[in-house]
Formats: structure tokens, C-alpha cells, sequence
């Protein structure tokens, strides 16, 4: 267990005498980390709560203005995330029993603490308050994780049982209409294999379990391959997708096909999210021990608070949420891929509708 240099301590107690005894016993611990703040009052108590964010709460469950149980969870209310260690008297012991099974993550008896005693229950308290949190981040982690699953699944499983119930429902098909349906099934299976696949590549990125070939190779042909590849598919947006580089020839050691996929990931995010009859710009640049491949786009941008979310396996703008589209997992895989050589992706946008640069750094050597 690390522990912080400073360490704020909140005493919520309203008698003069139990405070001086706690300042005394925390004036004991041996090179302290311990700054403690006084409230007298519930009411002050949030307020300073709002107003300094305590690292724990000492609470009295008994104040002038609020008694029992009531106390503390109306510090529970105000806060989640910050521990609370309750303080008692010798005939309340059940309050404070009761006030563990309320959210509490540690009690103290007036009279029976001493210097170990209270640096202990700070410490673990803490410490306790910590590992609740990640269990709970973890926890929904994997609901999302799940809900996600369940998403990109059963949204072409629903279109390919609508397409074969109306298939069911007719009497006499027409040419035009089998082949109609035969795409729309084909289409959406693709879609879930697609994904699966998506899906295999992230557990094997994150856990390691797969290699990376690499070989010299011309950066710029590649880049031109994935343009020419992707052709088919910027013209349904008559999108124009354009290589600024002039350098026929920049080698690097590289995997191809995987730096092909991450090619491939950030100019179908680039198309995904860009109007109709807009550009997207791909170039080299060169800096010194690094050389940076740069995707910008013209299209919705990115919410300055959400940068830092691009590449989180949940993360969808609130733009698809509205329009219920697949969240893929591409850009998650783009990252592992490019780490993996040892570089970086960093995203720059000014806002929404101000387009999006992504700029994928690689070293020059191994």
C-alpha cells in the first residue's frame, strides 16, 4: 500500500473535547502524512467537504444537527468516493456496527484509540475505499463489455430474422427480391463475422498473445494501396481521399499488414464521420528519430472532453448514440497495433464539426 505524503483528514465532531483528543493522538503518529480539518456541525461538514475534497471523513454519528445513522448517510449522499470512518461512544457501538453496513469502511471508540489505532483505520480505510472503486470501475467494465457484445450482435441478427420473416410471409418471390434479401443477409452476417473478429484481435492484442512480422517497407505505396482499396467505399459519400505526399519512397521496418489495418481503421473512421463531398488528407512528416502519418478529415470532429476517450473499447460520440450505429472496435485495435511498434496515436480536434487529425508516430528504428 503506497501512501501520500499528504493525506487530508475531515473531523466531523462537535465536542471541543473529543477534537482536542484527536489533534493529541494524530500529534503522536511518527512522521504524520495526517492534515486535519475541523467541522462542528453536518452542515459545515458538507460544505467543507464540497470545499477542500477530504482524502477521509472522521464522522460523529451525533451532532447538533443531525444524530445516528441519518448522518451518515447524508455524507454518503453528498459523496461515493471518499472513505468514512465513524466515531463513537462506548454505548453506541451498534450505531457504528450498523453504520458498516451503510457504507462506512471502518469505526473508532471514544476512549479506546490510540496513535496506531486511528493511523490504521485512516490507512486501511483508504486503502479499502480504493479497491471498492476499482472492483466497481472493473465490474462495469464488463457490463458495458457485455451490453456492447449484445449490441453489435443482435442488431443484424433482428435485420436478418425481419429480412427471412418477410421472405416466409410471401407466396411467390421475384428474382429481384431474393437477391434483395440474399444481400441484406449476407450484408449483416459479414457485419457480426467482422466483428467477432474485431473482437479476437483485442483479447489477443491486450493479452499479448500476437506477433508482429516486420520487414522494411515503403510507407507511402501502402498508403496509396489503402486509398485505392477504400475507393469504393469513400464514393458512396463522394468523399475525396487524398495522399500529400510527394516521396515516392519512405521505407521503415514495419509490419505491413498490420500497419495496413491501422491504415484501413483510421480512414474508415475518417469516412464514417465526414459529410458528403468532403476531403480527407493523408501525409508523411518527418521528425528527426520519428516519422508521423497524419489522417485529417473535414468531418464532426470531436468534443474536446471526449479526446481522451477515442480509444476506449466502449466509446461511441454521442452522435451515434443518437443514430444507433455500431460502435467497432477498430481505433482500440489501431492503438495496440502501433504500441506494439513501439509508437503512438495522438488525436487533435478543435471541437465538434471542426474535422479530426490523427497522427500515427512511429520510430525510425527498432
Amino acid at each position: 500500500m503506497q501512501i501520500k505524503k499528504h493525506i487530508k483528514v475531515l473531523l466531523i465532531e462537535d465536542n471541543p473535547g473529543d477534537v482536542r483528543l484527536i489533534w493529541e493522538i494524530l500529534s503522536e503518529v511518527r512522521n504524520s502524512p495526517f492534515f486535519l480539518n475541523v467541522a462542528d456541525t453536518l452542515l459545515k461538514g458538507l460544505q467543507e467537504i464540497e470545499k477542500s475534497k477530504p482524502d477521509v471523513i472522521l464522522l460523529d454519528l451525533s451532532l447538533p444537527d443531525s444524530n445516528g445513522i441519518y448522518t451518515l448517510n447524508r455524507v454518503r449522499d453528498k459523496v461515493k468516493d471518499i472513505p468514512i470512518v465513524v466515531i463513537t461512544g462506548f454505548d453506541d457501538e451498534l450505531s457504528a456496527i450498523q453504520s458498516l453496513k451503510e457504507g462506512a469502511q471502518d469505526y473508532l471508540v471514544k476512549g479506546r484509540t490510540d496513535a496506531d489505532l486511528l493511523k490504521r483505520a485512516l490507512l486501511y480505510a483508504i486503502e479499502r475505499n480504493r479497491l471498492l472503486m476499482e472492483m466497481e470501475i472493473k465490474d462495469k467494465i464488463k457490463k458495458d463489455f457485455i451490453s456492447m457484445v449484445l449490441h453489435e450482435i443482435l442488431i443484424p441478427v433482428s435485420i436478418i430474422k425481419s429480412a427471412m420473416w418477410m421472405c416466409d410471409k410471401k407466396e411467390v418471390i421475384t428474382k429481384e427480391e431474393a437477391k434483395k434479401i440474399n444481400d441484406i443477409v449476407l450484408n449483416n452476417t459479414t457485419r457480426i463475422f467482422n466483428f467477432l473478429d474485431d473482437l479476437i484481435n483485442v483479447v489477443e492484442l491486450e493479452s499479448g498473445k500476437f506477433s508482429i512480422s516486420k520487414k522494411a517497407t515503403n510507407i507511402n505505396e501502402l498508403i496509396d494501396r489503402t486509398i485505392k482499396d477504400l475507393f469504393p467505399i469513400a464514393q458512396e459519400k463522394s468523399i475525396e481521399i487524398i495522399n500529400e505526399n510527394t516521396d515516392k519512397e519512405i521505407k521503415l521496418n514495419i509490419d505491413p499488414v498490420r500497419i495496413s489495418q491501422v491504415l484501413e481503421a483510421m480512414l474508415l473512421n475518417a469516412i464514417k464521420y465526414s459529410g458528403e463531398k468532403k476531403q480527407i488528407r493523408v501525409g508523411i512528416k518527418d521528425e528527426n528519430l520519428k516519422l508521423v502519418i497524419y489522417i485529417k478529415d473535414e468531418g464532426v470532429g470531436i468534443n474536446k472532453k471526449d479526446v481522451d476517450e477515442v480509444f476506449n473499447r466502449f466509446f461511441a460520440s454521442s452522435d451515434d448514440i443518437k443514430k444507433d450505429k455500431k460502435i467497432g472496435l477498430g481505433l482500440l485495435i489501431a492503438k495496440n497495433i502501433i504500441s506494439a511498434h513501439k509508437g503512438e496515436i495522438k488525436v487533435e480536434s478543435e471541437g465538434e464539426n471542426k474535422g479530426t487529425v490523427f497522427n500515427i508516430i512511429l520510430p525510425k528504428t527498432d
